[in-house]
């Protein structure tokens, strides 16, 4: 049975978490990353899958494993299907990383150029790095209060492992000993694993420094964004918009 799910946000290691995760032996996730089953279009006739299939996924394992899945769009669902997962598990663990945002926002304009259309990173204009930072796409996966407020909104506070980017960066190991407790699982992988199995990073983007002009409009930007995420979770993250 599905006993986790990691939401996003999107560009802040959701996919190094997959695959470090998978490595545990009491955690079970499927083999490729993003399931995309609860924004999917259920509705279509394309659409051969059900709740019995995507819960399958999950099931065959013993009482001392953990199972679950990622897929940072997750993040975005409307309430209605975060009902619906409740209703599926009201005991669900869920996992949401935060990140700068005008960071995230770089980091997923360098995907989009770099990584999805194959352009080198010195081909790319600033007018269209900035536009891409600017879209409604971008501002809606940087705006973490309203996507957790809606989850909020239907999951209870304590079903939540909440963390930053840069602190997972910073302490590889500490950050998985705190999510394995989370997820009620052995923590001690976290100490035993080598350099190289902790530090394997995926989907790692080329180095690219926004104008400051540019950096200045994003800060007006999320000032709101991150005075809310601050309130909503009782923590100080303006030092993201120093």
């Amino acid at each position: 049975m599905l006993d986790f799910l990691g939401i996003g946000a999107q560009r802040t290691g959701t996919t190094w978490l997959h695959y470090t995760l998978q490595k545990h032996p009491q955690l079970v996730l499927p083999f490729h990353k993003e399931i995309h089953f609860w924004d999917a279009d259920h509705a279509s006739s394309t659409w051969k899958r059900d709740l019995a299939w995507y819960l399958g996924l999950f099931q065959g394992h013993g009482p001392a494993v953990r199972c679950g899945e990622i897929t940072p769009s997750y993040a975005l669902l409307p309430v209605d299907v975060i009902r619906r997962i409740r209703d599926a598990k009201a005991d669900l663990r869920i996992l949401f990383t935060v990140r700068n945002p005008i960071d995230r926002a770089v980091s997923h304009a360098l995907m989009q150029f770099c990584k999805i259309e194959g352009r080198a990173v010195d081909s790319l204009s600033k007018e269209e790095v900035l536009a891409h930072c600017l879209s409604q796409k971008s501002r809606e996966r940087g705006d973490y209060a309203a996507c957790l407020e809606r989850w909020f909104g239907v999951f209870a506070p304590e079903n939540f492992f909440i963390e930053e980017f840069d602190a997972m960066r910073a302490d590889n190991r500490g950050y998985l000993r705190k999510l394995f407790r989370f997820l009620d699982v052995d923590p001690s992988p976290a100490s035993t694993w080598s350099t190289d199995e902790i530090t394997d990073l995926r989907n790692v983007m080329p180095p690219y420094r926004i104008s400051s002009p540019a950096r200045g409009m994003l800060r007006e930007l999320y000032a709101e964004p991150v005075a809310r995420l601050s309130k909503l979770l009782d923590r100080d993250f303006s030092a993201w918009l120093a």
